[in-house]
């Protein structure tokens, strides 16, 4: 509120304005959403993954442009989308604990963890981070017997306590993350997520640059992943319970004896293996363009007479002997499960070349287009001898994004496909 003094003399008033105090706008530009956030790019020479193993004469001058451009924003622009801001406090924390700014860092790991809207990731947002952090502040240290212990001691201390019931899934996909600890796996992900962009521009965005740090941080502490592998298994076999299957009572089988009406169902994905579903696809009395199940189109919209994404001979060589194997074992390793499939998963990452797990995971990312309309047709014709698939192949979704932040506050290690399909034009559909 504006505050002033004033003296009046006779017939004239002279008002003197003492000093007086006005509402003082923050000057910051308002952020509704990551597309308000600044524009950074960052010159690359070679490949992203190049960078990431760079020595530290290459390597350190990025990260502190990259922080630099990072503390600008947070000087000059006033942050309202919480996602966007954890986004940006990640990348903050990221830069902290790559600079050694371990009680700084702890403190943004409270930030982030407050600005959590889901009550699983608010409890266990940074977790990991912060028992490096907290032993590395107790041990002015990062490496040797004494900080594993003490990372160890303030890890456990984190995780017993949590609710079961709210952070299991949580839990038991840090512990596969965890199971994955590779740095070729951290090198063959680069190779496959951010290298082919690099390739084409010379640059990585402000997102990639963030990841590119946060994995440099993973590389360091990469050693304490058995470690934390071995708190979360002891917190799981503590409270693990073998859930009822209450599925089995609510599923409806129908037999053909009933003579039911067919019924066609509409399958719009990615494709539909005709082999797998005999007589329950639809044939048609008058074939489209693609042939009498159906439609397809290929990757550029025209018309195709595949009712599959096709695949390369290397392709289909890797789907066959490598790849079922490999998202068995993931499958297991996403639910803690310790099984001779999961172990042989991790195996073969562990012994993998980065150039190696890059293949595997391209490979996956067009494999797992190639199946998911099957498996989806099977889901929706499952109990059903009436219904009648109806192909409607069309690969559409949305552009790659490469850029993930698990709960955990530490690089993501997913390994499955970065590709969101598009709610609308996937799923099945009754015609």
């Amino acid at each position: 509120m504006l505050r002033c003094h004033s003296i009046v003399s006779g017939l004239v008033a002279l008002i003197l304005l003492a000093p007086c105090s006005y509402p003082q706008a923050s000057g910051k530009k308002k952020v509704a959403s990551q597309a308000d956030l600044p524009r950074f790019t960052y010159p690359v020479k070679g490949s992203a993954s190049d960078l990431l193993q760079s020595d530290d004469a290459t390597f350190n001058p990025f990260a502190s442009k990259v922080r630099a451009d990072l503390d600008s924003t947070f000087r000059d622009y006033e942050i309202d989308d919480k996602s966007t801001l954890r986004l940006l406090l990640q990348a903050k924390l990221d830069s902290q604990q790559f600079a050694d700014e371990n009680q700084a860092a702890l403190e943004t790991v409270a930030s982030l963890r407050g600005e959590e809207e889901k009550p699983a990731a608010r409890l266990t947002t940074g977790l990991f981070t912060s028992a490096v952090l907290k032993a590395a502040i107790e041990t002015q240290s990062s490496s040797g017997p004494d900080f594993e212990k003490s990372f160890a001691k303030y890890y456990r201390e984190a995780i017993d306590p949590l609710p079961w019931a709210l952070v299991e899934d949580s839990v038991r996909s840090q512990l596969k993350y965890d199971w994955l600890a590779s740095k070729a796996y951290v090198i063959g992900k680069v190779k496959t997520e951010i290298d082919p962009s690099v390739a084409k521009s010379g640059t990585v965005d402000a997102l990639q640059a963030w990841q590119l740090i946060g994995y440099r941080n993973y590389f360091q502490f990469v050693w304490l992943n058995a470690t934390g592998a071995d708190v979360l298994s002891r917190y799981i076999a503590a409270h693990n319970v073998r859930k009822p299957d209450i599925w089995a009572a609510r599923e409806v089988t129908l037999t053909a004896d009933q003579k039911l009406a067919p019924v066609l169902v509409g399958v719009w994905d990615t494709g539909v293996d005709v082999s797998v579903f005999g007589d329950q696809v639809f044939t048609d009395p008058l074939p489209t363009a693609s042939g009498e199940h159906g439609l397809a189109y290929d990757d550029q919209g025209n018309l195709s007479q595949s009712w599959l994404r096709p695949l390369t001979a290397k392709q289909q060589q890797l789907y066959a002997t490598k790849l079922r194997d490999y998202w068995n074992g993931e499958d297991d390793s996403d639910e803690g499960i310790d099984s001779p499939k999961a172990k042989a998963f991790r195996e073969t990452m562990a012994a993998s070349t980065p150039d190696e797990i890059h293949e595997l995971l391209e490979t996956s990312d067009v494999a797992s287009n190639y199946a998911h309309g099957t498996g989806v047709a099977g889901v929706a014709v499952r109990g059903n001898p009436a219904a009648r698939i109806v192909i409607i192949r069309f690969n559409d979704y949305l552009t790659n994004t490469h850029f993930h932040r698990p709960r955990s506050g530490r690089a993501d290690l997913r390994p499955t496909s970065n590709r969101f399909p598009s709610i609308s034009r996937r799923g099945t559909f009754e015609l």
